[in-house]
């Protein structure tokens, strides 16, 4: 059975490693959207009339808040594996622990893959499922996370500024039909940068293609123009970075895993051996990062 989870994990302001990452994973964006708490509003198309407020203090009006009465508590949801991610790791997860004779639950943060959608969330350190308005709580003797991978922010002058994009989250937005500005610099000589090029030529935007990289970007207000490593200089009003992938771990500390920090790698790894609980994997994309 297919469940569709939002991984809510929400970190003090002060320890934002990122910024936006656009794409669902981080849950920095996350808002009160229609009386729903502690949605990614990067992943709702924007229509007339939503309402969408912060979150901050939503107290009784999140259904997964421990001041809601049982009666809002469904029965637990048990299985013997819980797996969250259904892109091509996590179903080939499941269909190997189903093989073995085990029952599997599959969660996924994106509605828009190609399974029903079955809201759920990730809520003080445990997965539960929503349905009718109960929050099931799961129960499970092995957990596998295959939550992939994010674009790492670039580390160089002016990277803060607003109109410097990850990858993922210009391709998040051309899917959409919004081009992320006038005129785009991709930054990156990857397949997505060459698919990411053709979906803003088509978008009207005519975008430059630096493949050497980004050395500086600068302006007041935002983004007005960029130094490639070549040293020249374009006037654009974006830049888009194709840079190295990190592991998305957001939930597997929500889970109580412990992390470490790779010097070659420069971004933080997982590390399984956790304190209680049930068993922890990590496949696909997110555990070899």
């Amino acid at each position: 059975m297919e469940h569709f989870a939002k991984q809510v994990v929400i970190p003090a302001a002060n320890e934002l490693p990122y910024l936006f990452c656009g794409n669902g994973s981080c849950c920095d964006c996350a808002l009160l959207v229609e009386g729903l708490a502690d949605v990614a509003s990067c992943r709702i198309p924007l229509t007339a009339g939503l309402s969408m407020r912060s979150g901050e203090g939503a107290g009784d009006e999140n259904v997964l808040s421990r001041k809601i009465g049982r009666t809002q508590r469904g029965d637990p949801l048990s299985c013997d594996v819980v797996i969250v991610g259904a892109g091509r790791s996590g179903r080939a997860a499941a269909s190997s622990h189903r093989a073995l004779g085990k029952t599997v639950e599959i969660l996924e943060a994106r509605s828009d893959r190609a399974y029903p959608p079955r809201p759920g969330a990730v809520w003080e350190g445990a997965l539960v499922a929503l349905e009718a308005g109960k929050a099931r709580p799961i129960e499970a003797t092995t957990v596998v996370l295959a939550t992939g991978t994010r674009d790492k922010w670039p580390n160089f002058p002016g990277a803060l500024l607003p109109g410097v994009f990850p990858m993922d989250l210009c391709e998040r937005y051309a899917s959409l039909g919004f081009p992320v500005g006038r005129a785009v610099l991709l930054a990156g000589s990857s397949e997505r940068a060459a698919k990411l090029e053709r979906a803003l030529l088509d978008l009207g935007v005519e975008p430059v293609v630096v493949t050497e990289g980004v050395r500086s970007v600068f302006g007041e207000r935002r983004v007005e123009g960029a130094t490639a490593t070549d040293n020249v200089t374009h006037v654009v009003d974006a830049v888009a970075v194709a840079s190295a992938r990190v592991p998305c771990l957001e939930l597997a500390k929500a889970l109580g895993c412990r992390t470490r920090y790779d010097r070659e790698r420069g971004c933080d790894v997982l590390e399984l051996d956790r304190d209680g609980g049930p068993a922890i994997e990590a496949v696909g994309s997110m555990a070899i990062a």
